[in-house]
């Protein structure tokens, strides 16, 4: 006498759960600012950051860079403080045509940038300060 003994399955086993996304960071906004210090022009560029996880963006690196109206560019890096925010100054410049400041990365420990849910540019014409 031969018996067996098994559990009937419906079909295969339940895949598992699809990992959380990762946590992101974004650019939430560029403003460039002109004013003349002593005489010289000067633009000033504002970052602010945010995170998905309400994270402030503090100790972000960030990587962007000037587009200047004679089609030189001048690369920048810096850190966001604690309110998620950094600028970058550029003084002596030219009065006429438009400056931009390009965002290309930013990198936080634990955070993925957000390049599609971000701003990625500012502008301002040189020759009205808008």
């Amino acid at each position: 006498i031969f018996m067996s003994i098994f559990a009937p399955t419906d079909g295969p086993p339940d895949p598992p759960d699809p990992p959380d996304p990762p946590d992101r960071i974004r650019v939430t906004d560029v403003t460039l600012t002109a004013e003349k210090v002593k005489g010289k022009k000067t633009i000033m560029g504002t970052i602010q950051l945010e995170t998905t996880t309400g994270h402030s963006g503090e100790g972000a690196a960030v990587s962007a860079y000037w587009a200047l109206p004679d089609g030189n560019n001048i690369e920048v890096q810096g850190t966001a403080g604690s309110d998620g925010s950094l600028s970058f100054t550029l003084t002596n410049v030219a009065k006429k045509g438009t400056h931009y400041l390009f965002v290309t990365d930013v990198a936080l420990e634990g955070f993925v940038y957000d390049r599609y849910g971000s701003v990625t540019y500012g502008s301002l014409d040189g020759s009205t300060g808008r």
